[in-house]
């Protein structure tokens, strides 16, 4: 029984502590996401842990099956990555980190324990005012991201202007 109220006290003191940590910026540095992560959907090959999530149009991703297809968006290209741009950054937790021409490196982080996720989303101009994206969201840490990623991902589509 000793053992037991010490083992407890032990867990509770852990999570007062870490509490108190991700109140303060140190939580984020301790959790870092690390370097930009770079991503060429032609040759990105997903890895066997389900905390990922890559929506990519036909043909694009040759390396790695997709979890979803692209949609196509009947507005052109700057458009799009503008109106995405704009919720992505409009999400708490999000921030951009770099962009490359069509590319976007941005990354978010979860609500409570603020668990850092890198998104990428590439913008594609189809022509005659279309285009899509492709859009690959992979966790930091851990093994699972509960669906965390594909949820952002599709949420952000569901709330383009």
């Amino acid at each position: 029984m000793a053992v037991l109220k010490a083992v407890a006290a032990l867990v509770l003191a852990l999570l007062a502590v870490a509490g108190v940590l991700r109140l303060t910026p140190l939580w984020d540095r301790l959790l870092s996401p690390g370097d930009l992560r770079k991503v060429d959907f032609a040759t990105l090959e997903l890895a066997s842990t389900p905390n990922q999530f890559l929506m990519c149009p036909p043909d694009l991703c040759r390396a790695a099956t997709p979890h979803a297809e692209s949609p196509v968006f009947d507005r052109p290209a700057a458009d799009l990555r503008r109106a995405l741009e704009t919720v992505a950054l409009a999400t708490p937790g999000v921030e951009k980190v770099a962009e490359e021409g069509d590319t976007l490196y941005l990354v978010a982080r979860t609500p409570l324990m603020r668990w850092p996720d890198w998104i990428t989303l590439r913008v594609i101009d189809l022509g005659d005012r279309r285009s899509t994206l492709a859009a690959y969201g992979r966790a930091v840490y851990g093994r699972r991201d509960f669906g965390a990623n594909r949820a952002r991902i599709e949420g952000w589509f569901a709330d383009l202007p």
